[in-house]
């Protein structure tokens, strides 16, 4: 019973590889086009394969075809005339052929899709931190600040203690000369550096003179990263270069 039926799919496989070889076979042409400058070729194709071939006449002019002699399809006889040019044919439809440049070619291809990177961590602290909101409190007083509450006063420890919050004015007496912030020792830097000195605060600010100060930078809360005695914060003073500009 099961005969008649594989029969029927070995007849109609065998009519389908026959259609598909008569399609083939239509879509073929005998070429017989001799050696000759490449535009020349190219034109004498197309009116041999009825063919519509586009190309612009700069990227064929002073390049040669060799012969091409046999039965092909309209887009195999293109890509053996246009062997070793440079150039490369593109189908568009049925019978539409478009030759470029291979290095147009090339810098028209889309490029590749953005490449989506992971999280990174920024070491500008001297940690290595995420990408999160600093709870932190920092104060910033830019020079412009400063000039104007140099107008009061030229000592650096009084000019702070005015504009940050927490920060003490030190008592300037022989016994008691410190001062703090939030009640707890300052660690000091200029430039990032800590100043080499055992003294309090308020003595290491009065060490610096207020015209040499871009800005003052006050973090709040103790830190061991930059060296000891910042338990209550950290000061740091990027100081001008010469000419007046800042060092960032």
């Amino acid at each position: 019973m099961r005969t008649p039926k594989l029969r029927l799919n070995l007849l109609a496989s065998s009519l389908l590889l026959g259609l598909s070889s008569m399609v083939q076979a239509a879509n073929e042409v005998d070429f017989d086009l001799p050696a000759a400058p490449l535009e020349q070729s190219l034109n004498a194709l197309a009116g041999q394969s009825a063919a519509q071939i586009l190309f612009s006449s700069d990227i064929a002019s002073d390049k040669q075809a060799g012969e091409l002699r046999g039965r092909y399809s309209t887009g195999e006889a293109l890509q053996r005339l246009l062997e070793d040019s440079g150039l490369e044919v593109h189908q568009q439809g049925e019978d539409t052929f478009i030759i470029v440049s291979r290095e147009a070619a090339l810098s028209q291809a889309p490029s590749a899709a953005p490449l989506q990177l992971g999280a990174m961590d920024v070491t500008a602290t001297r940690t290595s931190s995420s990408l999160v909101p600093q709870v932190r409190q920092v104060d910033v007083i830019e020079r412009e600040k400063l000039e104007q509450l140099r107008q009061g006063s030229d000592s650096l420890a009084t000019l702070l203690a005015k504009v940050t919050p927490g920060m003490s004015d030190s008592s300037r007496t022989i016994t008691d000369y410190g001062q703090t912030l939030r009640g707890r020792t300052m660690l000091i830097l200029v430039d990032g550096v800590p100043l080499n000195t055992n003294r309090d605060s308020s003595r290491n600010l009065a060490s610096i003179d207020p015209a040499l100060i871009e800005r003052v930078e006050v973090v709040h809360g103790s830190s061991a990263i930059y060296g000891a005695g910042a338990t209550g914060g950290i000061v740091n003073i990027p100081t001008r270069l010469a000419g007046g500009e800042s060092r960032g």
